[in-house]
């Protein structure tokens, strides 16, 4: 399992993800702070330096995935908003980027899209992209998971069920692995909110929930809150970012972004939840 470092990575951040490019391993992610929140940021994992910025296109609580040498990014405009979107870019050395264009609109125009996360799966050559939504109108709870499908990173079609309609869920991170889709996803348990995992041999299939926990706020500094986790593997080994804090965005209270460790394999680690 992994190991948390006890330092701050990056202040006032929440989503991130982390990914291996251009011989790098960087974090991408959108500051908190006012000033800079139109801007999507990679930072070095290892030393923190800013390796490159850019405008973030009105795009958050994105996700990114390395295809090939180049790196895709998905966000959502209009958070919050009833009837808004994940749009998608790209880019091949963090300088020069794609216009933006629309990856997805909300099925139902009282839908609200949040986080988003995409992997592929090389057995049955298909992308899909786990993203979190607000369907009170079907009587859910707040918040529900669904899926979309893709072969091609442009057109993406529905897939699968919603996951969580009775009870919050928030936040996915999909991974494929030996024949099964691996989601983590945050619950709150008490008021205290914590990060689970489960697996299905597909999203129109039955989720499995381990009876572990990737994370779990670690008193005091993290107060009631682990979520947005996003990792990397890495020369075998694992590389983690995740926000810790409670939920809160004032100076005192203040979601801040953190790393966690952990030996071996992608595969490895994604099995031991339900080993």
């Amino acid at each position: 399992m992994l190991t948390k470092t006890a330092a701050i990575f990056k202040p006032f951040a929440v989503e991130s993800s982390v990914v291996f490019f251009n011989n790098r391993l960087l974090v991408l992610y959108i500051s908190r702070v006012p000033r800079l929140s139109s801007t999507l940021i990679a930072a070095d994992y290892f030393t923190g330096e800013i390796f490159a910025s850019m405008s973030s296109n009105d795009l958050t609580l994105g996700c990114a995935l390395v295809v090939g040498t180049r790196l895709h990014y998905w966000g959502t405009k209009n958070v919050g908003a009833a009837g808004n979107s994940v749009w998608h870019m790209y880019t091949d050395d963090l300088v020069t980027w794609s216009t933006p264009d629309q990856a997805w609109c909300a099925g139902d125009p009282r839908q609200k899209i949040f986080n988003t996360s995409v992997c592929f799966d090389p057995d049955n050559n298909r992308y899909i992209m786990a993203y979190e939504t607000s369907e009170p109108y079907y009587g859910y709870a707040d918040f529900n998971i669904r899926w979309l499908v893709s072969t091609d990173l442009v057109e993406w079609a529905p897939i699968g069920n919603v996951f969580g309609a009775d009870r919050y869920v928030a936040c996915p991170r999909i991974d494929y692995s030996n024949g099964y889709y691996y989601m983590h996803y945050l619950v709150v348990e008490s008021g205290v909110y914590k990060t689970r995992v489960a697996r299905s041999n597909g999203p129109n299939g039955a989720w499995t929930e381990s009876t572990q926990y990737a994370l779990t706020p670690t008193l005091p500094d993290e107060m009631t809150n682990t979520s947005d986790i996003d990792f990397c593997e890495l020369g075998d080994n694992m590389y983690f970012t995740y926000s810790a804090g409670d939920q809160g965005m004032g100076v005192a209270n203040a979601m801040d972004l953190k790393q966690a460790f952990g030996y071996g394999t992608k595969a490895g680690y994604l099995a031991s939840f339900f080993s």
